[in-house]
């Protein structure tokens, strides 16, 4: 039997052409609401890191595997293996994630505050205060960093990404310091210390209040204070 071919738009019928209407728009809508495959991907890689950070945060490295992190975001095992090769390529590429995040924040704060006061020692501690409020605002983040940084996974893979990360703010910083400080162990000093201390604040050991953070700020900057620009040279800093 022949297709029946309509070569009159005249022959369709109201009621056919209302429901062959109603078919198209219904299809269309549906793939209106219908995210970009690349997006749904990226919103699937970052629930991953999410949970990967929330995990090892609240239960450490080493119970943390992609049976509990696919618990923790619902998602099923086999869709973690089409984003990440194995446990630890999640790992790696979750303190990636926060180390920029880190680093973007810290050169911020320093731009903003640099060129605004002229005083070291106010200048100093407003900086440090804005990362240590970042720090108490950002528990999660933190402890995930702090834990994965004293790990064997920073050293084999993270520690030269890390530090190619953090080089701008060690330029940025550079004319703070004397001519043969290593700026860049001073950096990593001060970032050890505010941590270890956030730390210590999150275990409860320490409470963030007004004395602890004018401790750990006064104690940070008599560490580095023998490394700074002598006075007559500040006000060019």
């Amino acid at each position: 039997m022949k297709p029946i071919i309509m070569q009159n738009q005249d022959m369709i019928s109201p009621e056919f052409a209302k429901f062959f209407g109603f078919k198209i728009a219904f299809a269309t809508r549906k793939l209106q609401g219908r995210k970009p495959l690349m997006e749904k991907v990226r919103d699937t890689a970052t629930a991953l890191i999410d949970s990967t950070v929330r995990v090892i945060a609240r239960d450490g490295l080493d119970k943390a595997s992609i049976r509990t992190i696919s618990s923790d975001c619902q998602i099923p095992n086999p869709y973690i293996y089409q984003h990440f090769k194995d446990k630890d390529d999640l790992f790696v590429s979750s303190f990636s994630r926060e180390d920029s995040i880190l680093a973007s924040e810290f050169l911020s704060v320093f731009s903003s505050v640099h060129d605004a006061i002229k005083d070291t020692e106010t200048r100093c501690r407003l900086i440090w205060l804005r990362l240590w409020n970042y720090m108490m605002e950002h528990q999660e983040s933190i402890q995930f960093y702090v834990r994965y940084y004293y790990s064997t996974y920073y050293e084999q893979c993270s520690k030269a990404e890390h530090q190619e990360r953090f080089l701008p703010l060690a330029e940025a910083i550079r004319g703070c310091f004397e001519a043969d400080a290593n700026v860049q162990v001073l950096l990593q000093y001060i970032l050890d210390n505010m941590m270890n201390m956030a730390m210590k604040v999150y275990s409860g050991e320490l409470s963030d209040n007004d004395e602890t953070r004018t401790h750990c700020f006064t104690l940070t900057l008599a560490s580095i204070a023998p490394y700074l620009k002598k006075k007559e040279h500040r006000d060019a800093i």
